[in-house]
């Protein structure tokens, strides 16, 4: 430990705005944003060859610097993809890991998905948020000893020789510098739980872009545990209320993502009839692969209108979401009355390349 705190010494006197501090005798590096290549790189070759590197949700490191893994007490409380649609940090257990671990009579925490030393160094994505689904700012990366775990063969898992002491594994955590959004500074300044799930719903209602909505699972998933880990007469009933809240977070995504699908139809559709028609034209006919964007384009409208309509039913669509579907549903009528669509005989026409097909569509 004595060498290793020495190199620590030296990488620091050359990157002097790079953070660290020893927590529980590991060393915690932080980083600033914007240097993950070239410093997130030099921390973890700091730590040699014989190395496996996990990439995590940050609200979870500190766990792993008390417990030596991430994933301490997920046997017991998993609140894993708790929101659909949202990560809450954890890596994709795509070779099945944790159920081999089960099959080996081991539990889910006592084994992780990583990437060995030698691939990490070579593939950048491997040390970044890209499979987690979380923001850029906030991940750590945990650094293991590869001589105190094992490879599960076949996967890219790992399990802990000593399942008991798994601390005596973790060498080292890096962390990038955090940017708190406002309500999360909100959220953090109170102490009752229901007062946070009231903040929560307060900012659920209020979302009007994807990219809050993963904060707001991030922080929705580290509820839970809270609450899981509390007791008392209102746990259940905060529980409850939170998994309202996570069910509307769902809902309201799903709608913001089908009014951003719907404003790339409309954008699709006029680019398509105000643009391509002349480019046709001036061709003297369409390819077979153009022949079948204008069937496309010429059914669209109506099915969007259709689905607009579902959606305009719904009662418990907010009016903000409503007010952006009958502007959409203007911008779609104002395109079938601009460029004549919705005739069948259009496309035959324009597939026969004839003027009367250009123009009408």
């Amino acid at each position: 430990m004595e060498h290793d705190r020495c190199d620590i010494d030296g990488f620091m006197q050359e990157h002097g705005d790079v953070g660290m501090e020893f927590v529980l005798d590991i060393p915690v590096f932080m980083v600033k944003q914007g240097q993950q290549r070239e410093v997130v790189l030099g921390l973890i070759q700091l730590f040699g060859e014989n190395t496996v590197i996990r990439v995590v949700n940050s609200q979870f490191a500190d766990v792993a610097i008390e417990f030596g893994t991430d994933k301490k007490g997920i046997d017991e409380h998993d609140f894993r993809g708790v929101v659909s649609g949202q990560s809450d940090g954890y890596a994709h257990d795509l070779w099945g890991v944790e159920e081999k671990a089960l099959a080996m009579g081991l539990k889910r925490e006592d084994v992780f998905c990583g990437t060995a030393y030698s691939w990490c160094v070579t593939h950048e994505q491997t040390y970044s948020p890209a499979g987690l689904g979380v923001p850029r700012d906030r991940f750590a990366i945990l650094i293991f000893d590869a001589s105190k775990i094992k490879r599960i063969e076949d996967t890219d898992g790992y399990v802990f020789i000593d399942s008991e002491n798994k601390r005596q594994a973790l060498l080292g955590v890096i962390k990038l510098e955090e940017s708190y959004l406002d309500f999360e500074v909100r959220l953090n300044a109170l102490e009752s739980v229901s007062a946070k799930i009231d903040l929560i719903a307060e900012e659920v209602e209020a979302m009007d872009d994807l990219e809050k909505a993963s904060y707001i699972a991030l922080n929705i998933a580290k509820l839970f545990y809270a609450i899981e880990s509390s007791s008392g007469v209102e746990t259940s009933g905060n529980r409850d209320r939170l998994v309202r809240v996570v069910e509307r977070l769902e809902y309201i995504s799903k709608i913001i993502k089908t009014v951003l699908g719907i404003q790339s139809s409309v954008e699709m559709i006029r680019h398509y009839f105000a643009i391509k028609r002349y480019e046709i034209a001036a061709r003297g006919g369409p390819t077979f692969i153009e022949g079948l964007q204008a069937k496309l384009a010429n059914r669209r409208p109506d099915q969007l209108l259709r689905d607009i309509s579902v959606y305009l039913e719904d009662a418990d669509l907010r009016d903000a979401d409503k007010q952006k579907l009958v502007i959409l549903r203007g911008e779609i009528l104002k395109c079938k009355r601009e460029f004549g669509i919705g005739h069948a005989s259009d496309v035959d026409d324009l597939r026969d390349g004839t003027s009367a097909g250009v123009a009408n569509l």
